[in-house]
C-alpha cells in the first residue's frame, strides 16, 4: 500500500469520525429537547394532579354532608 493511499484512507476515517461526532451532536440536541418537553408535559401533569386533590378534598367533605343529609331526610319523612 502506497503512502498516498494510506494518507486517503487515514482522510477518510477522519471524514467519517466527523460526520459521526456530527449525527451525535443532532441526537443529542433531539434527546435533549424531548427531554426538556417531558420536563414540562410532567410538571404540568403535577400542576393538575394537585389541583385536582384540592377540588377534591374540598368537594367530598361537601358530598358527605349532602348524603347525610339527604339520608336524614328520608329517614324523618318514612316515619
Amino acid at each position: 500500500m502506497s503512502e498516498s493511499e494510506q494518507l486517503q484512507i487515514l482522510k477518510e476515517i477522519r471524514d467519517l469520525k466527523k460526520e459521526s461526532l456530527d449525527i451525535q451532536k443532532q441526537q443529542f440536541e433531539f434527546v435533549k429537547t424531548q427531554y426538556e418537553r417531558a420536563e414540562r408535559i410532567q410538571d404540568k401533569a403535577e400542576t393538575l394532579q394537585n389541583r385536582a386533590s384540592r377540588t377534591f378534598n374540598f368537594i367530598f367533605p361537601a358530598i358527605i354532608i349532602l348524603v347525610l343529609i339527604l339520608a336524614y331526610w328520608i329517614v324523618k319523612n318514612l316515619f
